[in-house]
């Protein structure tokens, strides 16, 4: 499995470990610099794909509200009745849709 090259975070991350663990001069150093900045990139990409899949259902649930919350077009309408069916079913899909929101975020905070 080939691992991308740790990027500038993870390097000068690294780099602060091993200061804090050997000194500034990291005298006395046998590990590569590389090799721990290797370990905390991998721990960045993890963080990372986590936040990535929670913002990608945040947006999706967004989109959803924001698609049932639109005002009903006048064909939808043609009575008081009709109006108060569709806002009802709306509400109703808003609710289902946060429910779900607030659930997998109660998940992914177990997670974090």
């Amino acid at each position: 499995m080939s691992n991308p090259s740790p990027n500038k975070v993870a390097t000068e991350t690294a780099e602060k470990i091993l200061a804090a663990i050997y000194g500034e001069d990291l005298k006395g150093c046998s590990v590569r610099l590389e090799t721990i900045a290797a370990i905390v990139q991998e721990g960045i990409g993890a963080e990372v794909t986590s936040h990535r899949i929670l913002n990608d259902a945040l947006i999706g649930a967004l989109r959803q509200i924001q698609t049932v919350s639109t005002p009903p077009s006048k064909d939808e309408v043609e009575s008081l009745e009709a109006v108060v069916k569709v806002l009802s079913e709306r509400a109703d899909a808003i609710h289902h849709v946060t429910t779900k929101i607030l659930e997998a975020w109660e998940k992914a905070k177990e997670q974090i």
